[in-house]
């Protein structure tokens, strides 16, 4: 992506996320692999549903 308009507009819209500002993980100072493990302590294991109403496991990655 490099379209300085359509990444300005990304910025602009994760610059206030309101009432969803507490689940942000700051990764500025980790390294992808900390940055995985954290996100994933973060984010346990949820059930999602399909759309024929099945479950299915969603291991956060």
């Amino acid at each position: 992506m490099r379209d300085p308009q359509v990444i300005g507009a990304m910025w602009d819209q994760f610059a206030d996320l309101g009432d969803l500002q507490g689940h942000v993980l700051d990764t500025t100072a980790l390294d992808p692999a900390a940055t995985t493990a954290a996100a994933l302590e973060a984010w346990p294991p949820v059930a999602i549903g399909l759309p024929d109403g099945r479950r299915q496991r969603n291991w956060g990655v």
